[in-house]
């Protein structure tokens, strides 16, 4: 098996114990634990994590498949829109968000807004953002429930990035910024039409950690 991806431990209560910190699930975890966790996919990022499949004797998961899977429905599909949704559930939101569907029915989709206080890098794209420092960054997304906002988290923390806190209110119009291309070859973003006189993450008491 080749080396460790993660660094062990042995905790003063329990000396016998070797013990990693998984990011993932924010628990402390014996290979053991991890190992079984992955093989009966405690959650979609358990079964797709490459730690797992590494503690399980397993080859790890193609990233190809991870990034194909829809953080609403947990389908997997050949077009992932916005980085997070399929799009069946891309056109469901649009739907929700207009307030009826092709039909002119009002539309059962029931959607919120989350908001994710991050440290490190933010995700390119499908999210509303504000800066809040250098290292801080306040991300906003529509999400369906709690599971999609625990599924948003995991999906965001797999790429390095710290979410440090994050909450759950009534739906509000998000401008998603996108990428565009500079003159330099470098990303520039679009600027967003929605200016508040005090940051999103004051009135949602999310504030960088000590």
């Amino acid at each position: 098996m080749p080396a460790s991806p993660v660094a062990y431990f042995r905790p003063h209560f329990a000396p016998h114990l070797e013990l990693f910190h998984c990011a993932q699930q924010r628990l402390d975890l014996s290979r053991e634990a991890c190992a079984n966790f992955h093989l009966r996919r405690h959650t979609v990022a358990c079964a797709r994590c490459p730690i797992g499949a590494h503690h399980a004797g397993r080859q790890a998961p193609s990233r190809h498949l991870a990034e194909s899977t829809c953080a609403r429905c947990e389908g997997h599909a050949s077009r992932i829109i916005q980085g997070r949704l399929c799009v069946s559930c891309y056109n469901r939101q649009g739907e929700a968000e207009r307030g009826r569907d092709r039909k002119g029915n009002v539309p059962g989709l029931q959607l919120s807004t989350a908001d994710l206080l991050i440290f490190g890098p933010p995700p390119e794209i499908g999210y509303a953002r504000e800066p809040i420092d250098a290292d801080h960054t306040l991300l906003s997304c529509q999400v369906r429930d709690l599971a999609e906002l625990e599924r948003t988290i995991q999906r965001i923390e797999a790429t390095g990035t710290r979410v440090l806190d994050s909450s759950i209110g009534p739906r509000r119009p998000l401008v998603i910024f996108k990428p565009l291309p500079s003159r330099h070859g470098k990303t520039a973003w679009s600027v967003p039409l929605d200016q508040h006189s005090q940051p999103r993450s004051h009135a949602n008491e999310l504030h960088p950690h000590p």
